[in-house]
């Protein structure tokens, strides 16, 4: 064997008995860190790992008196969810609104309006045509009035004093007559016949739209007012 084999045997030789000595000693006098190590296993073993490994016992009556306390919740969709997120408000359109019917009152001024504009537009001579048109609405009223109540009244009067369409001033007139009518029945104020052109007048159109707005014969007639 060469010298340096020799040298590097006898180099190893000593380290392996020097580790050794040090892993001797260290049994024999452990360091304070390596002491805590030991007797922190040793605790887990004798106190903690039993226990990991026994069932555990619950008291009947506590079982009892509590088993709605560790009841599972119920399984939803929202607990299968990741996203805990609140949920966006509603996106759908609101009810439609609850209509109510109509009453007395407003088909009442609705008729007027329709009767008088009529009036103030008729031609101060009527046609053959328009005169016929205009009774037969008056009569028609007696029959198809939605308040019956109100039609019955109305074929009194129509009765009593049919209507007059010979001339515009003439039905405005009758029609005026009527309305106070109504009114005294109702308790309601009467008009000044006198100045029923100033209570109603004819359709308000442009002159452009003159022609589609008059009633037929009217013409020009209808800038009087």
């Amino acid at each position: 064997m060469s010298s340096s084999s020799q040298y590097t045997a006898n180099t190893n030789a000593v380290q392996d008995s020097k580790n050794k000595a040090s892993n001797e000693r260290q049994q024999q006098h452990p360091t304070p860190f390596h002491a805590a190590c030991d007797a922190l296993g040793k605790f887990w073993q004798q106190h903690i790992a039993p226990k990991l490994h026994s069932p555990i016992h619950i008291h009947p009556h506590i079982q009892a008196q509590h088993v709605h306390q560790i009841k599972s919740p119920p399984l939803t969709i929202t607990s299968l969810t990741t996203d805990q997120s609140p949920a966006p408000p509603s996106t759908l359109p609101p009810p439609p609104p609850q209509f109510q019917p109509t009453s007395r009152e407003e088909l009442g001024r609705a008729t007027w309006v329709l009767l008088h504009t009529l009036a103030a537009q008729l031609p101060d001579t009527p046609t053959r045509q328009q005169r016929r048109d205009v009774r037969t609405l008056i009569d028609v009223l007696t029959r198809i009035y939605p308040c019956g109540d109100c039609a019955t009244h109305w074929k009194h009067i129509v009765k009593e004093a049919p209507p007059t369409v010979d001339s515009r001033r003439d039905f405005e007139q009758w029609l005026c007559r009527a309305h106070n009518a109504v009114n005294r029945s109702l308790n309601k104020p009467v008009y000044n016949c006198n100045a029923v052109g100033l209570r109603w007048n004819a359709l308000d159109c442009d002159e452009d739209q003159e022609i589609g707005c008059a009633l037929a014969g009217r013409g020009g007639d209808m800038k009087r007012r």
